[in-house]
């Protein structure tokens, strides 16, 4: 079916399809009138023949020309008149629909107005002047072309599986690698030039890519030739991650700026397509030159250009030249067959010579092959393209040359392709069009023709696909699954569509920096350029009221006004000021554009709407980005729209769930729309797209705003994407936990899903994630992630991209099985600790890698990522080191050096990147060598089968879900005895007595400024000055809170009784409500039993919770809490063996032989370690007295293993006292230490003076509950060893209780302080 409107044909299809619906629906016309449109309607199907006959020919004479621009302006003016009879019955009953157009019922008085006859009549009479003309002039069509049906189907799936054209490069890129790469640290400039559609942009974009990321900052800017250099240095900056300039900065300010920000930072710069010199002088002054070796890459067509930008240094330019003839052969049989062997055999000789004659032009070969790939077996084409192309391009090639090849390629484009073509025009110079944008325009100009079974935006991206394979169109942006994403047009090509529509009157374009040819008298498509305020001025001369399309660039006071048009079908505003004084745009005028289909304004002030918008009624797209506007409430009832992109923090009108009609939601605040808003997009069932912002901190609306969205996304049973964006003052550490047992049935049509970390998180990965079988992209965070939370996420199989972020530090380690993600091609994981692991076949079509990972004080990083060599397609691996706390450079570069050696262990040596970064978020961070302790050598490994054999790995979890079940009873004991103490230990005393650093100088750590305390504690790098500490701890103690009558109440006081912010806080906290708090119930170890409330993951995980009865979270009772009392009855007989010795552990816990550590109480362990004789002993084992392999292990386990004695005086809490040696990180933070008396670091006692023989059991408060039941500081004192300490046997003491006494003392106390 031919489309409505296109370039060569004008309105004419879309013109007779409005008049049949008229006179379908138009039964009140009076007779006469409804004569007149018949015979109207005949006169066009008359001409509309010869017009399709004449627009076959590629290059018709004069003559041709302007008659079929004569008829096309005639069908112009017809369908405007019969829009605005159809717009005047706007408000009367609906009858009848011309393609997505409603006509309304034409009102009882039209019949009566003669002036409806006239001027039909004087249209007739213009119709049949042209057709006199064509018979008087015999304006036959005598084209020679064969003819042309395109097999659209067939581009699209060698589009698909095209490799990207990238051939004949490899000896150019490895020059230009060496010059990036000799170690000069001065700024070099790297010049590549050569003729137009040689391939300088797909040499520089792909250094780009492959070596961009071993810089700070990169950016890719494309230069025209009247070149906006204000808007180049702009998008340098904002590519630069500079925050965004003032779109009133002057030039001087734009290069004072980039100058400042890219200063201190390595950079890799290129300048795309330049001209002169002229703009380059200004860039260069911009660029400062720095000894950190940047790097800036320019590309051009003028040697003396490349020379100048330079410095006249021939080693640094770079001359492309054609491509050889086997890279030629090869690029051409790939666009069209998909290789040299599927070639048939009557083409090859035909092939060989159209290869041949377009020189090793890359541009020739893939607009040649395009064109050749639709009608891969019509020899008559190939015969035609052989004798078409000149014999002059493979010698010396030229302008004219290359451009007939792209014309002949562009006269074997379908009308419709012609036209989408054309429109491109519509964009300015070097402009990165986005593809969803473009498509959108296309449609909304009528140029896409509907299809049964298809949607119209589904057609115009496959139109799209083959422009951009065809090499009419040069992708951009492409992600990882093939989409392109943005792209834009070659100087060639675009010379060529602009000269084609000044001819057709299709698109007339006003640079006012450029020299513009004479106007046609009547303009319909309009592109208006005001590159600067120099070429500021109003547009006259040309009338507007007929203009269809307008796209404005430019300064505000620019802009004609908007009363001027009358028929815009499509508005594009790109608006900015250069006077402070602008900062509210007025469009309340634009509800009277009733054809208006396309709105979409770009600009840095208020935008004000008209209160009411039901007017346009054909309206499809509406997209504002401004700095704030106001919807009118009858929004909702324009029926037609189907693109809604809003600013962020606009509140969105009543009644959302009437638009139904609706396929994309960009823009929806969550943090500034009511739970009802959030509730009634349920309604909106046709949805396919749905972003959401975040433009506040993470609050109680925020939460209850997710939790509501989780429960209503099942019923968007079409959505495809939902993403989920932060605003510019929302950080890190504010983050929504979303519970995702809310979400009962996920949209299965969901392709993409991607939620920011900064704004949401899942406490795990959600179990319905398996569901999604279409799910190309996912992207969220999750609180932690555990061993085999992977497998279900690997069974997908289309997901392409996948991006973690983890909160918590991975303890077990992450093992990608066999076979799993097989189609995904980008991995990245944000983990603070890297501890993950491949299998062989894992992760087959992996092509890049990123990690990102902290750097910790004295860790070993041999085995943070194993069996990374079995990844055989990885192309790139990206790494981004942090810091944790205490962590210094020397522990960077030793991270760093490990992550290189384990990447120079793959096959395929792939391009990798690393760069340090200020530190990776994450949560709760324990010891890294207490969590890469967990994990066994090598050697263990390979023995044990974690890669190869995953029969064994089945074996050993099955041992080790034994040993936890075992683990669990005795962890218990340990709860019952130590839950309380502790707590009180770091949070009730730690505020008084635990040591904070000043820091003069360094900024103020802003959670000791808001809280009083810090849990870094020595180690932290930021300032604590005393005088905050005091004022903060007595206003906790006090329970003064402000009292802000008329504000939200806060919800962490009314629930705790307590609050983070002290008296800073902004909310209202009553007291007479904070007795409520009080009244919660708490279970058997203290904590807060909170039923309506999430479950404490910390404490689930660990049996413990350092806040304490203050938490919000619900706090379950122990299952296994008298399980205590039954083990040590089970095990008084072991205590009669005098072999057996105890030493005191962290934390006063006892450690016996054989045994695992579990508080005051310690239990041996039978019949869980295999001892076998002969065999090696486990080396881990031996270290720790714990093996995760359990049963399965092949190693000795010998009952007999003791505990190394410490060489040093231990503190009254068991640990080490190292006078000189580094002081346990983790010990600093959490006041405990899981490797007890055999740490290797110092754990000294708060502020207290110590030596080897002092300190007693009074002198440390924090101590008092856990050494009650602990032995005298007598016992352990070092005695006659000169510092070592002598281990504590039961026979030393004849007073120690026994293990039964010791837990029913503790429980009876435990219960005694709870009553009280």
């Amino acid at each position: 079916m031919e489309a409505p409107i296109c370039g060569s044909l004008g309105a004419m299809g879309s013109l007779l399809g409005k008049l049949d619906s008229l006179l379908v629906s138009g039964r009140l016309l009076r007779r006469s009138v409804r004569k007149d449109i018949e015979l109207l309607k005949e006169d066009l199907a008359g001409l509309n023949t010869f017009l399709l006959e004449l627009s076959n020919e590629d290059d018709p004479n004069l003559t041709k020309k302007y008659w079929m621009k004569e008829l096309r302006e005639v069908c112009y003016d017809i369908e405007d008149y019969i829009d605005r009879l159809i717009h005047s019955g706007a408000k009367i009953g609906s009858v009848g629909t011309v393609s997505r157009l409603k006509i309304r019922r034409l009102p009882s008085t039209l019949n009566r107005r003669p002036k409806i006859s006239c001027q039909i009549k004087e249209l007739r009479a213009r119709l049949e002047d042209a057709d006199e003309r064509h018979k008087r002039y015999v304006l036959d069509s005598n084209t020679s072309r064969p003819s042309h049906v395109t097999n659209g189907r067939r581009i699209l799936t060698l589009y698909a599986e095209a490799s990207g054209g990238r051939v004949g490069i490899d000896d150019s890129t490895e020059k230009l690698t060496k010059l990036l790469n000799n170690g000069d640290k001065q700024l070099k400039v790297l010049s590549i030039f050569g003729f137009g559609g040689i391939g300088k942009t797909t040499l520089a974009k792909h250094i780009l890519q492959e070596h961009g990321g071993n810089f700070v900052c990169r950016a890719f800017v494309r230069v025209s030739r009247k070149p906006d250099t204000r808007n180049l240095l702009r998008s340098i900056l904002l590519q630069t991650r500079c925050r965004q300039p003032s779109d009133a900065c002057s030039l001087q300010q734009l290069i004072d700026c980039l100058g400042e920000h890219l200063q201190e930072r390595r950079y890799l710069i290129v300048i795309d397509d330049l001209w002169d010199t002229t703009v380059w002088d200004i860039i260069v002054r911009a660029l400062p030159d720095g000894t950190r070796s940047s790097r800036i890459i320019i590309t051009t067509e003028f040697e003396s250009v490349a020379m100048t930008c330079c410095g006249d240094r021939s080693d640094y330019t770079l001359k492309m030249e054609p491509l050889s003839d086997d890279d030629s052969e090869k690029l051409f049989f790939t666009r069209v067959f998909g290789s040299e062997d599927k070639c048939p055999h009557p083409f090859k000789d035909a092939s060989y010579e159209i290869v041949r004659k377009c020189g090793g032009i890359p541009l020739s070969i893939i607009n040649i092959a395009g064109l050749l790939a639709s009608q891969p077996d019509n020899l008559e084409l190939w015969d035609f393209v052989q004798k078409s192309l000149g014999s002059n391009l493979s010698t010396s090639p030229t302008y004219e040359e290359v451009r007939s090849v792209i014309k002949l390629s562009y006269n074997g484009l379908p009308r419709f392709l012609k036209t989408c073509l054309q429109y491109v025009s519509m964009y300015p110079e070097n402009c990165t069009i986005w593809k969803n944008d473009l498509v959108r325009r296309w449609v909304a100009e009528g140029f896409i023709g509907p299809k049964e079974g298809e949607d119209m935006e589904a057609v115009a991206k496959n139109y799209f696909a083959e422009l951009v394979y065809r090499g009419m169109i040069q992708p951009i942006d492409i992600y990882n699954n093939n989409n392109v994403l943005s792209c834009t047009v070659h100087n060639m090509v675009l010379d060529l569509i602009t000269d084609k529509s000044v001819q057709d009157n299709f698109v007339t374009v006003i640079d006012y920096s450029k020299e513009f040819k004479e106007l046609s008298t009547k303009v319909r498509r309009l592109l208006l350029c005001f590159r600067t305020a120099k070429y500021a001025t109003k547009l006259s001369g040309i009338t507007l009221s007929q203009v269809r399309s307008l796209a404005f660039y430019g300064l505000i006071k620019c802009l004609p006004s908007i009363m001027e048009f009358k028929f815009l079908r499509v508005l594009v505003l790109y608006l900015w000021g250069d006077y402070s004084g602008c900062t509210r745009f007025n469009l309340c005028g634009i509800h009277r554009l009733f054809q208006l289909r396309y709105l979409k304004v770009t600009c840095n002030f208020y935008l004000q709407l008209p209160t009411h918008m039901e007017g346009l009624y054909l309206l499809e797209t509406l997209e504002l980005n401004a700095k704030g506007t106001s919807l009118p409430a009858d929004i909702v009832h324009l029926q037609n729209l189907l693109h809604l992109h809003l600013p962020a923090e606009t509140t969105l009108p009543d009644e959302m769930g009437r638009m139904r009609s609706l396929r994309t939601l960009q823009g929806f605040d969550l943090s500034r729309n009511a739970e009802d808003k959030v509730k009634s997009l349920e309604e909106l069932t046709n949805l396919h797209e749905l972003q959401l912002i975040c433009t506040t901190a993470s609050s109680d609306s925020v939460d209850r705003n997710l939790n509501v969205l989780c429960s209503i996304l099942g019923s968007l049973c079409n959505l495809k994407s939902l993403t989920l964006v932060r605003g510019i003052s929302v950080t890190s550490n504010s983050v929504s936990i979303i519970d995702s047992s809310s979400m009962i049935s996920p949209p299965v049509s969901l392709e993409r899903l991607e939620l920011h970390r900064a704004t949401c998180i899942f406490p795990r990965l959600p179990r319905w994630l398996v569901q999604l079988g279409r799910i190309c992209i996912l992207k969220i965070g999750v609180v932690e992630i555990l061993k085999n939370d992977m497998d279900s996420l690997g069974e997908l199989p289309a997901l392409t991209v996948l991006s973690l972020n983890v909160r918590r530090p991975i303890v077990d380690r992450i093992v990608f099985s066999s076979g799993a993600f097989p189609a995904l091609k980008c991995f990245k994981l944000r983990a603070g600790v890297l501890c993950v692991a491949f299998q062989a076949d894992a992760m087959q079509n992996l092509r890049r890698l990123k990690l990102c990972f902290n750097a910790s004080r004295r860790v070993e990083y041999g085995l943070m990522l194993v069996g990374i060599e079995h990844l055989l397609n990885l192309q790139e691996i990206s790494g981004r080191i942090g810091a944790a706390a205490g962590a210094e450079e020397s522990d960077r570069r030793a991270a760093e050096s490990a992550f290189k050696e384990v990447i120079s262990n793959h096959s395929r040596n792939p391009s990798f990147n690393i760069r340090n970064v200020d530190w990776v978020e994450e949560d709760d961070v324990p010891d890294r060598n207490d969590i890469l302790s967990k994990v066994p050598n090598v050697q263990s490994f390979e023995d044990h089968g974690i890669l190869e054999n995953k029969s064994q790995e089945i074996t050993s979890k099955k041992a080790d879900s034994r040993v936890s079940k075992f683990s669990d009873v005795l962890e218990s004991s340990l709860d019952l005895l130590n839950s309380e103490a502790m707590w009180q230990m770091d949070q009730g005393e730690a505020e008084e007595s635990w040591p904070n650093p000043e820091r003069p100088g360094e900024s103020d750590c802003s959670y000791y400024m808001r809280t009083g305390f810090c849990r870094f504690g020595m180690t932290c790098k930021y300032n604590h000055p005393p005088d905050r500490k005091l004022p903060v701890a007595d206003v906790r103690m006090m329970g003064e809170y402000p009292q802000r009558i008329g504000q939200p109440e806060c919800q962490y006081y009314l629930k705790t009784d307590t609050c983070k912010s002290g008296a800073s806080g902004k909310f209202h906290h009553p007291r007479e409500k904070a007795a409520e708090a009080n009244r919660v119930q708490l279970n058997a170890l203290g904590y807060p039993l909170r039923l309506k409330e999430m479950e404490c993951q910390y404490y689930l995980r660990t049996g413990q919770c350092k806040f304490g009865s203050r938490c919000k979270y619900h706090h379950p009772e122990p299952s296994n809490a008298m399980a205590a009392l039954r083990i040590g009855s089970s095990f008084s007989d072991d205590r009669k063996r005098e072999s057996e010795t105890t030493s005191i552990g962290d934390h006063g816990m006892l450690y016996h032989a054989g045994s695992v550590p579990i508080g005051l109480l310690a239990v041996k362990r039978e019949n869980v370690f295999p001892e076998r004789p002969g065999q090696p002993e486990c080396q881990f084992y031996m270290a720790t007295g714990y093996c995760k392999f359990g049963a399965a292990c092949k190693f000795h386990h010998p009952m007999e293993r003791t505990n190394p004695s410490p060489n040093c005086a231990l503190s009254p809490l068991g640990l080490p006292l190292r006078p000189g040696e580094p002081v346990c990180t983790f010990y600093s933070r959490y006041g405990m230490c899981r490797f007890g008396p055999n740490c290797k670091f110092d754990h000294p006692i708060g502020t207290l003076i110590y030596g080897p023989a002092s300190s007693t059991t009074s002198e440390v408060p924090n101590a008092r509950r856990i050494m009650a039941h602990a032995p005298s500081h007598s016992e352990v004192s070092p005695g006659n060893d000169s510092g070592r300490s002598r281990r504590f046997t039961h026979s030393d003491s004849r007073q120690t209780p026994s293990r039964e006494e010791e837990v029913k003392h503790a429980l009876l106390e435990m219960q005694t302080n709870k009553a009280t």
